[in-house]
């Protein structure tokens, strides 16, 4: 399971005290000049909970990052993240198992891309990376009302996972592929 988001700075601005009130938890505080980095990471985490129960509410104050740690603690678990971007945007990736492989990319959107369709094009060239080789039979399917999933061949791939994310001028996705280990006779 894996849960990505990503934070256009330009169009992100400059967080009211009251903002900061509702979205950070105590111990966060010190960090409010990073109030993007925290944000997108809380977003991140609640995104891949949410995969395991829908009706999850977003309460901020409970998903406490620890920027040091690169963790993400809520009352049901313990998250692992890992930020990337630039000047410009800020995103994050946040997944639960050690024994996950995490891929992840972003990119700008265009001015003529309509957000979905740009990031699941992303997904998919990000795919064929992770996979090594060109697959034409790769799909991002969402059900109704599920997360994305990945599909090759006509079938749903259950050792990958999808996240995708979108903000203002950015689109960014990013691939969990569980972690195959062999048995040495």
């Amino acid at each position: 399971m894996i849960g990505n988001d990503i934070v256009d700075l330009a169009d992100a601005g400059t967080p009211s005290p009251r903002f900061l009130a509702r979205v950070l938890a105590p111990e966060e505080r010190r960090h409010e000049a990073q109030i993007w980095r925290l944000w997108a990471a809380k977003e991140a985490a609640y995104k891949l909970l949410r995969r395991d129960d829908p009706s999850l509410p977003f309460a901020h104050r409970l998903f406490v990052v620890d920027l040091e740690a690169r963790v993400v603690r809520h009352p049901r678990a313990t998250l692992h993240v890992r930020w990337n971007g630039d000047e410009r945007h800020v995103g994050c990736v946040a997944w639960r198992d050690a024994d996950t492989d995490v891929f992840a990319a972003s990119e700008p959107r265009g001015d003529l891309d309509e957000p979905s369709a740009s990031v699941r094009s992303l997904a998919r060239r990000l795919l064929q990376v992770v996979l090594g080789r060109d697959d034409e039979t790769i799909e991002i399917l969402r059900s109704a009302f599920g997360p994305p999933e990945v599909w090759r061949a006509g079938r749903r791939d259950d050792g990958m996972t999808v996240s995708l994310s979108h903000d203002g001028r950015y689109v960014a996705a990013a691939i969990g592929r569980r972690r195959v280990l062999h048995a040495v006779p």
